[in-house]
């Protein structure tokens, strides 16, 4: 017997069902609603896989002092998929979550203060987050996402490039690493 978790959170056993490292098992013929109900879990398990290695990796963080590029190894992913899940997670608590939006609408606006707003604006309008980053685009002030984004980007800038970057960025409230970042920007515009 598996147990899989309801739209509400919570277990529930199903018969039928096995889940093993390359997918699952069928074992004999589960009802139509077995299979149904093991389908939507695993729907509902991939829509929310990024908040639960996010929210893990911050416990971590914040329980044992484990950081997420310690946990590299362990999990098998890039460091910048983990430093990504952890840093939406914290920049989006639960409460502010939607449930109809993806992981994806959230990451486009964590880093904003009227994230709320904006996500509960996308929810009303059923908006795809196609819809959404465009409808962000027209409001919003254009914003690079990752530190990988601006190294890339500032290895081709022109002075001038380099100065608006640094300008902008400068104005920017920025984690830690996007911190670095910024001031690796900053630096290469002042020995420019």
């Amino acid at each position: 017997m598996n147990e899989i978790i309801t739209d509400t959170g919570l277990l529930i056993p199903v018969d039928g069902f096995e889940i093993v490292a390359q997918g699952v098992v069928v074992h004999g013929n589960p009802t139509y609603d077995e299979w149904q109900a093991m389908l939507k879990q695993a729907i509902h398990v991939r829509r929310v896989l990024p908040w639960i290695i996010g929210d893990l990796l911050n416990a971590g963080e914040r329980i044992y002092g484990e950081s997420y590029t310690q946990a590299v190894d362990a999990l098998g992913m890039e460091v910048q998929t983990l430093y990504n899940y952890a840093s939406i997670c914290a920049h989006v608590p639960s409460e502010m979550r939607e449930p109809t939006l993806t992981f994806t609408h959230h990451a486009l606006v964590a880093y904003q203060d009227d994230k709320a707003d904006l996500l509960q604006l996308a929810s009303d309008g059923g908006m795809t987050t196609a819809e959404f980053r465009e409808a962000l685009a027209e409001t919003l002030p254009p914003k690079v996402e990752s530190e990988v984004e601006i190294l890339e980007y500032s290895i081709e800038l022109t002075y001038p490039e380099l100065a608006a970057l640094a300008t902008h960025l400068d104005g920017c409230e920025l984690d830690p690493i996007m911190r670095h970042v910024r001031n690796l920007v900053q630096d290469a515009y002042n020995g420019a």
